[in-house]
């Protein structure tokens, strides 16, 4: 099942991440955050150890909106940039 899909179908929130090799190769995908149905917490300390444990050269991030809300993006965008 794809990443997509498996979100598509969750009823919270979920953060994740595609850690890559330096040709930026995935490495290894892992869901590491669940929350509600609104809202899910997120610790980089967790994100950057998993990223040094798996010897990841770069990271993509992903996380879904259960509510169907595609505008929720914008204010958790403001936040981490």
């Amino acid at each position: 099942m794809s990443e997509q899909t498996s979100l598509a179908s969750n009823e919270s929130e979920v953060f994740g991440v595609i850690f890559l090799e330096s040709q930026h190769r995935v490495l290894r995908t892992k869901e590491m955050f669940n929350g509600t149905i609104d809202a899910a917490s997120v610790y980089p300390r967790e994100v950057v150890k998993e990223s040094l444990a798996t010897n990841a050269s770069a990271v993509i991030f992903y996380h879904n909106h259960p509510c169907g809300d595609a505008i929720a993006l914008t204010e958790p965008s403001r936040r981490i940039f």
